[in-house]
């Protein structure tokens, strides 16, 4: 009987094989995601539905030098290995309004690749990146219902292979979807929470107190860049004036160093909290050469559990309604994230990627940490399995570290 079920198995397509192991990969992502979920304590101070981010606007401009290192070896495949060193800048801009959300991203990445494999024969490349990328949201009638959404992306790359001639690359991608919800930005929500925390001697303030503090900290972060001197000054005024005006104890120069150390160590990472769904179309090009038109489907929703758990979790279903089921695919993310304070982070991530004829499973762990305002340190590592009709299993892990600089 034990000999019949081998050759069974044995004899199972790789077709069939592989969607057994797609199953097992979802069922191992929700049985982990589940898990890590149940072990957190959920306790809070607020109802974080009804946190309402104020309207501004917000400016970031980082740096972000990393190195990796990563290894994959697989069946019927030669085991290589890279190494990664990477330097990308970034500029972002995001306005918020009570029925619109406007975004724009612009990044260089420019990167260095050293390709080793066992023949010995080491191979490298260079590779600048230049991305623009936009996000435009409009609500019809309220802040969290129907939405119209607009997503258009261009991306410039020149790569440059040892030994050959440097060639270039433009893609043009772009979403049009209409959905339902709202993500809100509740990031000083928990800067709040834990100012409170290292603050409050006589108890804990109430929700109104804490969403008064949060939407102050959100109002002064707004059109920030490039602060001088004395406009520094001034925003540390207003905030302590609104500490006081709460009623926090700022009679003592400890508490006022306190304070304004709670205030200044905090960059705040955007922290979601809400539910979106959304179905549209989206269209992939290259410049002056349009391809195919596909039916997106996807949805996103983000948890905060209390002052130190967050959870988001999104998916999107892309098919292709014009040529053939070969570039259709379905993704799926889970994001852990545990704050134990302001300057620390660690984050565990879970991801999960089909098409007609491969799947891969992502886990991976990292943690960053603040050395000052500006300044944070950062180290990830992560698995990834696929598996493809063609190419068998493949495995790889990959390191990085590195640090980014925030000069707004």
């Amino acid at each position: 009987m034990k000999q019949k079920l081998i050759i069974g198995l044995l004899s199972l397509s790789s077709t069939k094989r592989r969607h057994l192991l797609s199953i097992g990969h979802l069922r191992f992502i929700l049985v982990l995601t589940l898990a890590l979920m149940l072990t957190i304590q959920v306790k809070s101070q607020v109802n974080w539905n009804e946190f309402q981010e104020p309207n501004g606007t917000i400016q970031r401009l980082t740096i972000d030098p990393r190195i990796s290192f990563n290894s994959t070896d697989g069946d019927g495949t030669a085991n290589n290995s890279n190494l990664r060193l990477q330097f990308l800048s970034r500029y972002s801009i995001l306005q918020v309004k009570e029925r619109q959300v406007m975004s724009l991203f612009l990044e260089n990445n420019a990167i260095y690749i050293d390709n080793n494999n066992p023949q010995g024969t080491d191979s490298g490349f260079i590779d600048n990146e230049i991305f623009l990328s936009g996000s435009y949201t409009y609500y019809l009638k309220e802040r969290r219902g129907l939405f119209l959404r607009v997503n258009p992306t261009i991306t410039y790359n020149l790569r440059k292979n040892n030994g050959e001639p440097a060639f270039n690359s433009n893609q043009l991608d772009g979403d049009l979807s209409i959905g339902y919800g709202r993500l809100e930005n509740i990031s000083t929500v928990y800067q709040a929470i834990r100012l409170d925390n290292n603050l409050n001697t006589a108890g804990t303030a109430d929700q109104a107190q804490l969403f008064e503090i949060a939407t102050a900290l959100r109002s002064l972060d707004y059109n920030n860049a490039l602060d001088t001197r004395m406009r520094t000054v001034e925003i540390q005024d207003i905030y302590l004036q609104t500490l006081e005006n709460i009623g926090y104890d700022l009679s003592s120069f400890r508490n006022i160093s306190n304070a304004i150390d709670q205030f200044r160590f905090e960059r705040p990472v955007v922290r979601a909290h809400g539910q979106e769904v959304a179905v549209g179309i989206t269209q992939n090009a290259s410049i002056g050469n349009f391809h195919n038109i596909n039916l997106i489907v996807e949805g996103t929703l983000a948890r905060a559990f209390n002052a130190q758990w967050h959870w988001i979790g999104s998916t999107r279903v892309v098919l292709d309604v014009i040529e053939n089921k070969s570039n259709d695919f379905i993704s799926a993310n889970s994001l852990l994230s545990y704050l134990p304070s302001a300057r620390t982070q660690i984050q565990f991530s879970q991801g999960y990627f089909r098409t007609e004829f491969s799947d891969q499973l992502n886990l991976g762990i990292g943690g960053r940490y603040f050395i000052s305002p500006e300044l944070s340190v950062f180290m990830n590592t992560s698995f990834a399995q696929s598996n493809s009709d063609f190419g068998g299993d493949i495995r790889r892990f990959t390191h990085d570290m590195g640090f980014k600089y925030f000069f707004f």
